[in-house]
């Protein structure tokens, strides 16, 4: 197993991780479909220039996720 493994796995863990949830705010109707497109563009765009910026992006959407309530049940 190469050095690299464990960040590999790490990395799509992460992905998965982040995938289902994405999921699930959008089947709950927390997160429009609008509001996940601009969430993950922004995400994309700070990876592509690298540094502490993802880390940051990260968990600001983690932060605005976790105040996030659900519509009212009907």
């Amino acid at each position: 197993m190469s050095n690299h493994a464990p960040d590999l796995m790490s990395g799509i863990s992460a992905f998965l991780a982040v995938q289902l949830a994405f999921i699930s705010l959008l089947k709950e109707g927390i997160l429009s479909t609008a509001e996940v497109d601009e969430i993950l563009r922004e995400a994309i765009d700070t990876l592509k220039t690298g540094g502490d910026q993802a880390a940051e992006l990260l968990t600001e959407v983690s932060e605005r996720l976790s105040k996030l309530q659900p519509p009212p049940k009907q």
